[in-house]
């Protein structure tokens, strides 16, 4: 499965496009369930069946990162 997504990279314009989830990683180990991803995430994709809004992502390694986690390892509560 992939997602829509706007890929930033330093020196180029931003790149429209669509990134398979198993490629994707996350600054955050855990997400919590809330309202927020409820509401704007879970019930549009799964029960309008309309596609999720574009995720904004920059490639790994770019200087200053954060230590990331792969998203199929990150917690949902």
């Amino acid at each position: 499965m992939d997602i829509p997504a706007i890929i930033y990279e330093p020196g180029k314009p931003p790149l429209i496009t669509r990134i398979p989830l198993d490629q994707l990683h996350s600054p955050k180990a855990l997400v919590l369930r809330d309202f927020r991803y409820t509401r704007y995430n879970e019930y549009p994709t799964l029960v309008l069946k309309t596609e999720p809004p574009a995720i904004e992502v920059e490639p790994l390694g770019l200087p200053g990162q954060k230590k990331t986690t792969r998203l199929a390892q990150v917690a949902r509560r």
